[in-house]
């Protein structure tokens, strides 16, 4: 017998509800077998952290890596990634490494003095006057340098001190060729570099051309003048000795109220000196440039019974 409209709707709503509910069971299922696998399922394992030597911590380059460096040649070097990857390797840094090791795979001059320590000869004055009458195009020949250094057997480091690439020794191998002969510095001297300039010191060859030709020590004529022709604060106290007064503690109670602004405004503490008449290298005992008192004026004022603010 045909179903009615009716019947078949209600037939229908039954089919669904039906099909829901097995749905709903089936998930049911799916979630408790998902949360059984959760439960019995083993942790992931852990993969172990390789070590590749490359710490935030590097390594100290020691003599026993100059050694092995010395014998890895152009080839390995490069199969190593070059002087960066040698560097990784070793887990030290590039730049240090390359202070001591070239691309080619020989150790550099100073490699090679680190190696050999005991065998290299001690600078001598008669060195420096060969040295000196060399020029430019003999040291090119000699391989620059680190060539002289090590026909001469002597630490490249150590020669650098004295000789130019240019072939002119520096200001430290003339004095030290110059020592006997070098004058001391005199109050008449001071007075005459007072009134050079920047532009009488640059003709001269800088301060260094002032100390030849004046011949005296250029590291002591640096502690009187600077390059702007100036004198220094030790130079202008010590042409004005006689002058200079004694620093009181009315002094350091007014530089401990003057700031940093203060002593700025002044001049800095060459300034302050100025101002008050005082010796710069005296006052620097009681005073910083942030216009603090140092310990030693502390103390000074609180054993008169006066304690700095």
């Amino acid at each position: 017998m045909p179903l009615s409209s009716a019947q078949r709707q209600l037939s229908l709503a039954t089919l669904e509800v039906t099909s829901n509910r097995g749905a709903e069971k089936h998930s049911a299922q799916q979630g408790a077998n998902n949360r059984r696998d959760a439960v019995f399922m083993p942790p992931p394992a852990k993969i172990p952290r390789q070590n590749t030597g490359a710490s935030g911590r590097r390594a100290k380059i020691t003599d026993a890596m100059l050694q092995t460096w010395k014998t890895l040649g152009h080839a390995e070097i490069g199969a190593a990634g070059g002087l960066s990857g040698v560097a990784r390797r070793n887990n030290v840094p590039v730049t240090a490494l390359r202070n001591y090791l070239r691309a080619d795979g020989r150790l550099s001059q100073l490699g090679e003095d680190r190696l050999n320590p005991g065998r290299k000869a001690k600078i001598t004055d008669a060195m420096l006057r060969t040295w000196k009458a060399l020029g430019q195009a003999e040291i090119e020949a000699a391989g620059g340098l680190d060539g002289v250094a090590r026909r001469d057997n002597v630490s490249v480091m150590a020669l650098k001190n004295y000789l130019r690439a240019d072939g002119s020794l520096t200001q430290i191998g003339e004095d030290r060729l110059n020592t006997v002969a070098k004058a001391k510095i005199t109050d008449a001297m001071l007075r005459t570099w007072k009134t050079l300039g920047q532009a009488g010191v640059e003709a001269a060859g800088g301060l260094n051309g002032v100390a030849r030709r004046d011949n005296v020590s250029a590291a002591a004529l640096k502690h009187y003048l600077r390059a702007d022709g100036s004198l220094s604060q030790i130079g202008e106290d010590r042409l004005n000795t006689v002058a200079k007064a004694k620093i009181t503690d009315a002094m350091l109670r007014t530089w401990k109220t003057l700031g940093q602004a203060g002593v700025e405004a002044a001049g800095g503490l060459d300034g302050v000196a100025r101002r008050d008449k005082v010796p710069a290298a005296a006052l620097k005992n009681y005073l910083r440039a942030d216009g603090s008192l140092t310990q030693l004026g502390e103390n000074r004022l609180r054993k008169t019974g006066t304690r700095p603010t």
